[in-house]
């Protein structure tokens, strides 16, 4: 039950109208949403044994330690411990926000365990004698997050299941992480390949023993993978900032700005490998998460200026700077100030100095040679790290230092004092056909990949090189182009190109960054297809959408249709808010849109037979799935179905065979649901099978109708 805002009486949680005020109500964003998380369980290695060895007092004790340790790990690392279950812990990686890094956070979270129980187990080694080991299981998957009634989020899915599973199996001290998980981290880890047999499952299951990593992820400056396609202007741009700042000798600041995967980086590390023959590159990375992130690419470029190793102890990292800045005016202040900022020296500087400091540091290194500093996923900078920026582009004299910077195109909204026009802001755009063309060529090699099979790829990645790779990718790792069926023979709309799980997360985490009301919204879009009319959105949301709309546009998640109305930027998008809506959710949205348009469309409405059944069919199919009995089905079947005819009666008039074959099959399947043959269906269809030369169905099909045709009387088959 809702709540109606005018005159604050309960009210139905799908209803369009108050019943007691008639006022017109807006859908909230469900409570219940799908969404793919990664799942972390780490279990105590013989805790039974341990709890006999030791007082209970002690045992106590000790567990509360551990607990301790186990979830400042996981929250240290952006998780949320989810429960503890006897000696184990169960936590969660993605709710309630998404972030595409959510499977790499998962196993620095559990690399830390490792790490921090070691401290742990000394203290318990000088007063016990004892010490403890860790089993970890990291799986990712599909949950449904659903509210429980104490308020705690509910999470129900196989992600989790199957991260205990894997945690049962792993040997003491291992962690193993499922086939989804290493997809996502398998360009940062180094894994063995195992078969499982996990308890209450049959047959083996394929995992993945963690060896290293995971390493941090960085520009590829020496081994680029691949010719870099369609590029030409953003690298002639990039390139002549460069050489502005080393013919006036001076700072030159850039911004490449893009949606995720549209090939930022790919630029920046092309042009960095270009320059590292008669230039200095370094590089700095801007973290979404931990502690001390304000100034982490900066600790990263003063590291790789000095030449300072993780090994190094506090006056190694002080002599190292020194050495830079030995020829600089107060070099002893500049050398202390940065030591701060890496933490190996005691106290703490005001933002002004730390900025002056740094700033000297990059001119003693352009000295010699020109400098390139290239920032990395400045979106998620903070605004000191900013200002910083700023400092150095305006202030540094007499050095070709050149700033470039690697955003997403929300920079901007996150930080509105950032002015696009001062930072010479270049957008990358998406490629056109031709060049996703060329650019899949590349990436396939010698794969072989049928036509229709790269046609949708390239309709479906919509220009972003990103989605091409990982794509291609997925269908290699499948040894055949020809391994999923959707790719081959049709599929639904939603499972025309298998969509890789980086790409999934990279959309979810946009999605979770949305207000509640402006996900509503896109939710709501995301039924009707790529494009909605006004009315149509305002049915489905309940009310006038003009503010989410605006803002939504903004975003670029949408923009203006043809004829009014919005359409998705990006069918990846639709894609994306349509998969994390609940299928009860979906289906009521669907069967809802399929009603209005029966209404409102009057002497048109035959014209759009097609899709209204296709809503009607929909509807029919989650709910089938979530309540196989339900009464209903048989008149949303049939619903279905009568739409679906009339649509193939139409196509049969034009003599499209292959759109009476589709139709009339989907047609026949619902009238069956719904307890219902139909002769005139049956007809058509084999009609159409007779046309498309497909016997044996027909044969089969003349069986069906000539048992109607005795039944019934009709000999019209």
């Amino acid at each position: 039950m809702g709540q109606c805002p005018s005159c604050h009486r309960p009210v139905a949680s799908e209803a369009r109208f108050c019943s007691h005020c008639g006022a017109r109500l807006q859908i909230q964003s469900s409570d219940e949403i799908r969404k793919t998380v990664t799942s972390l369980f780490v279990d105590l290695v013989g805790s039974t044994g341990l709890s006999q060895r030791m007082d209970a007092e002690s045992y106590r004790d000790m567990l509360a330690r551990f607990f301790e340790t186990m979830a400042s790990s996981i929250e240290t690392h952006g998780g949320t411990v989810e429960k503890f279950i006897g000696d184990a812990v169960r936590a969660t990686f993605g709710v309630p926000v998404v972030y595409e890094d959510d499977a790499l956070r998962a196993l620095r979270a559990a690399r830390t365990m490792r790490s921090r129980l070691d401290a742990l187990n000394e203290r318990l080694d000088q007063s016990h004698g004892l010490g403890l080991e860790l089993r970890i299981g990291v799986n990712t998957g599909e949950l449904v997050v659903g509210r429980a009634l104490a308020g705690q989020p509910l999470l129900v899915g196989t992600a989790t299941t199957m991260a205990a599973r894997l945690q049962q199996a792993a040997e003491p001290g291992d962690i193993l992480i499922g086939k989804y998980t290493y997809q996502l981290v398998r360009n940062f880890v180094e894994a063995e390949e195992i078969r499982i047999h996990p308890k209450g499952m049959t047959g083996e299951v394929l995992a993945y023993r963690l060896v290293s990593g995971p390493h941090d992820p960085g520009l590829e400056l020496q081994s680029l993978r691949r010719r870099l396609v369609d590029r030409e202007l953003e690298t002639a741009s990039v390139r002549f900032t460069f050489e502005s700042a080393v013919r006036s000798k001076s700072c030159r600041l850039l911004t490449l700005l893009g949606d995720p995967g549209i090939g930022k980086s790919r630029i920046a590390a092309e042009f960095a490998s270009s320059v590292q023959g008669h230039a200095t590159v370094l590089t700095g990375r801007c973290l979404s998460y931990g502690e001390g992130i304000t100034y982490w690419p900066i600790k990263e470029v003063i590291g790789q200026a000095a030449g300072i190793e993780a090994e190094d102890d506090d006056d190694a990292v002080r002599a190292k700077i020194q050495r830079v800045v030995r020829n600089s005016s107060r070099g002893s202040l500049i050398t202390r100030r940065l030591a701060q900022v890496l933490g190996a020296e005691e106290g703490s500087a005001a933002p002004e100095e730390i900025f002056w400091a740094v700033r000297r540091l990059l001119e003693e290194v352009a000295r010699s040679r020109p400098l390139v500093v290239i920032l990395d996923d400045l979106h998620w900078a903070e605004r000191s790290m900013l200002e910083l920026i700023d400092h150095v582009e305006e202030s540094a004299r007499d050095s070709p230092i050149f700033l470039l910077c690697v955003a997403r195109s929300d920079l901007v909204e996150r930080h509105p004092t950032w002015d696009r026009a001062k930072a010479h802001a270049l957008m990358v755009r998406a490629l056109p056909p031709d060049r996703s063309l060329e650019l899949l060529g590349e990436v396939a090699g010698e794969l072989t990949i049928s036509t229709d099979t790269t046609r949708r790829v390239v309709e479906m990645a919509g220009g972003n090189p990103l989605f091409i790779e990982q794509t291609i990718s997925m269908i290699a790792d499948d040894e055949s182009a020809g391994s999923s069926d959707a790719l081959e023979n049709g599929g639904s709309e939603l499972d025309a190109v298998p969509l890789a799980p980086s790409i999934q997360m990279i959309l979810a985490s946009r999605l979770d960054r949305l207000d509640v009301q402006e996900r509503a919204a896109l939710e709501c879009m995301s039924v009707a297809g790529l494009e909605i009319s006004s009315e149509g959105i305002r049915h489905l949301f309940g009310r006038e959408a003009a503010k989410e709309l605006g803002a939504l546009t903004k975003k670029e998640f949408v923009e203006p249709a043809r004829g009014g109305g919005c359409r998705f930027r990006h069918a990846l998008i639709r894609d994306a808010a349509y998969r994390s809506i609940s299928k009860a959710r979906r289906a009521r949205l669907h069967e809802r849109l399929a009603l209005w348009m029966d209404e409102t469309l009057g002497p048109r409405v035959s014209d759009y037979a097609e899709i209204i059944g296709y809503h009607f069919e929909q509807a029919y199919e989650l709910r089938r799935d979530l309540a196989p009995r339900d009464s209903s089905l048989r008149e949303l079947a049939s619903s279905a179905a009568q739409r679906l005819s009339a649509a193939g009666t139409r196509a049969h008039s034009r003599d499209d065979m292959e759109a009476v074959k589709n139709l009339m099959s989907r047609a026949k399947q619902l009238y069956e649901a719904a307890g219902i043959k139909r002769l005139e269906v049956i007809t058509a269809l084999g009609d159409a099978l007779i046309d498309l030369r497909d016997m044996s169905s027909c044969e089969q099909l003349a069986g069906e109708a000539e048992e109607i045709s005795q039944r019934s009387g009709d000999r019209r088959f």
